[in-house]
């Protein structure tokens, strides 16, 4: 049972940090989020601080669909899974002590390992993930090819050439 519980423990960690991976890599470099904060203040956010501060959920439910201009999946029959997983997610990595037992761990949460509604929160995940691959085939950090979308191979006999590095960059 234990070993039961940590694979679906690492299963969970995996799967959201894809997500968070993927909202992270789908803002792009340049990228600036002005908002108004709660006191009426207007903020002006750069990717590394939306990287760090933001919450995933708010980056993979409001700043990535905006910028890659589609509806939020927080519509989606999966977003409330999702949520759960995040939830189970934030459990695992902040485990607290037992009330009862200082060196066990809350047997709620084991129990929530243990349903059979854990895999419908893990594919929530995946669907999460498929949502985003569905309506920018094209787009460079997360195409889930079909067969629509066309491949192109060219096949070269050397390297020299084929790439092109700004001055900074060459090796």
């Amino acid at each position: 049972m234990i070993i039961l519980n940590i694979s679906r423990q690492a299963l969970i960690i995996c799967v959201y940090s894809a997500i968070e991976a993927l909202s992270n890599v789908a803002i792009p470099n340049d990228f600036i989020l002005t908002k108004k904060n709660n006191k009426g203040v207007i903020e002006t956010w750069k990717k590394v601080n939306i990287e760090r501060w933001m919450s995933t959920t708010e980056k993979i439910g409001k700043i990535v669909p905006s910028i890659i201009k589609i509806e939020s999946p927080a519509s989606q029959w999966f977003w409330k899974d999702f949520i759960a997983l995040k939830d189970i997610r934030d459990e695992i990595i902040h485990q607290k002590q037992s009330k009862t037992d200082p060196r066990g761990i809350e047997e709620f949460f084991l129990s929530t390992l243990l349903e059979e509604s854990i895999f419908t929160k893990i594919m929530a995940g995946y669907a999460l993930i498929k949502y985003f691959c569905e309506k920018d085939q094209t787009h460079a950090y997360f195409p889930m090819l079909s067969d629509e979308i066309p491949i192109n191979v060219n096949f070269v006999d050397s390297f020299d050439g084929v790439f092109i590095f700004n001055k900074e960059e060459k090796p």
